[in-house]
């Protein structure tokens, strides 16, 4: 099994393995710590609003060294329907999803939060929802560097839509109706500047010889690439938008490298496995990084690492009985010898991955995470795993799936 990634720059100093590498960066965990209690020591750096039926929020960080996990806290006064979760970040900007009870009825309503990370000044907003919308999954935002007004960020959501040739529904079509059924996407977006949110109505830039098939792409990801929103399906690439064009913005398609293809015909609704826990693409220092563990079980055709859009160069091969075998730090660490899952992109080396190393037998207990340079084949850090956010876990036990199958997910802090 192998590791491999794209162009990435030269490696940083040698850094001993260890619990922790100070670093100005963090990896959040996706779920959100709750409780009655004050959620930060000092009140300054918590941050306040309410939900959308007027109940108060608190929230603050809990921040620790990578690889360990920090963790969203938050206090508040509604009827939080399950675990609220981090769902996407840039920079110093958190988005966070909650579901609550809506008072007098038994029904629960999804709320989203924009929290800005500041060691004096954070806030805290919450995002026009309405029930025909999807949720947000994706934030950017727009630097004006140099000037003091505040930052515009777009929080965005991403879906596709099929369009029945004749007004048919499923699985109908009106007698002699000799028209194809259609796809579009459909991206919701608000915009911090204007406070308005809308819903557009997006062409799909399908192409076969691509990889690109009608009535097969899942979002598994959003993430932001020089404000540029991209929508990651792992079985196909990525469709890249500008979310603060105007008007209506333009879907463009961007191939993985080198990643085996499912063509039109494959059974998705019973074939996708989890890709989130094989591959990751994300920014680091400017650079888009794509992370694939290899396993060789999907697919029927190869994508090149050159493409029209973009060139992808292969940067990196790691071979995991090579870290197992050669490096020194990992031979004398306690680290159990597994298939690295779950990985993350650091965004202050191109170079380093975040991977958990999870019990195959037993997925709930002796999980770690660990910090692997790609091009040294070098262990810099680890830590064992232990979700903070399930009350009643036993100190060295996971209860349930590690990250209940969410990857970590790195934050810049920029104004940290």
């Amino acid at each position: 099994m192998a590791t491999a990634a794209s162009r990435a720059l030269p490696p940083p100093p040698a850094s001993p393995a260890a619990p922790a590498i100070r670093a100005g960066w963090a990896l959040f965990d996706p779920f959100v710590l709750t409780g009655e209690e004050a959620v930060a020591e000092d009140p300054a750096a918590a941050a306040a609003c309410t939900t959308s039926a007027g109940r108060g929020v608190c929230v603050s960080l809990r921040l620790a060294d990578p690889p360990a996990a920090s963790y969203v806290e938050m206090r508040t006064d509604a009827e939080p329907f399950g675990t609220p979760s981090v769902v996407a970040t840039d920079g110093d900007l958190l988005l966070i999803d909650m579901f609550v009870k809506v008072p007098a009825t038994s029904s629960h309503e999804q709320n989203s939060f924009v929290y800005r990370a500041h060691p004096s000044s954070p806030s805290l907003r919450l995002l026009p929802h309405r029930d025909d919308w999807y949720a947000y999954t994706g934030i950017v935002d727009r630097r004006r560097d140099g000037t003091e007004e505040e930052e515009e960020f777009v929080a965005v959501a991403f879906s596709t839509e099929v369009i029945f040739a004749g007004g048919a529904r499923w699985g109908e079509r009106p007698e002699g109706c000799e028209d194809e059924d259609d796809e579009v996407g459909k991206l919701t977006r608000f915009s911090s500047s204007t406070g308005q949110c809308e819903v557009l109505t997006l062409p799909i830039p399908f192409d076969p010889s691509k990889g690109l098939y009608k009535f097969t792409w899942r979002t598994d990801k959003v993430f932001p690439f020089y404000g540029l929103m991209c929508f990651v399906d792992y079985h196909r690439g990525i469709l890249l938008c500008d979310v603060f064009a105007a008007g209506s913005p333009e879907l463009r398609f961007l191939p993985f490298p080198e990643i085996e293809v499912w063509d039109d015909e494959y059974d998705y609704c019973h074939g996708r496995r989890l890709p989130e826990a094989y591959r990751t693409v994300d920014v680091s220092r400017g650079l888009m990084r794509f992370v694939d563990v290899s396993d060789g079980l999907f697919g029927r055709r190869r994508n090149p690492l050159t493409t029209p859009e973009m060139e992808w160069e292969k940067d990196s091969v790691l071979q995991v009985q090579d870290l197992w075998n050669s490096s020194y730090e990992f031979r004398r660490s306690p680290l159990p010898r597994r298939a690295p899952e779950f990985p993350t992109v650091c965004r202050h080396d191109p170079d380093v991955v975040q991977f958990a190393l999870l019990d195959p037998k037993c997925r709930t207990k002796n999980a770690w995470v660990i910090m692997v340079d790609t091009r040294q084949m070098e262990l810099q850090a680890y830590v064992p795993y232990t979700n903070q956010a399930k009350e009643g876990a036993d100190e060295h036990e996971v209860v349930g799936c590690l990250f209940y199958d969410k990857p970590l997910m790195c934050s810049d802090l920029n104004n940290f």
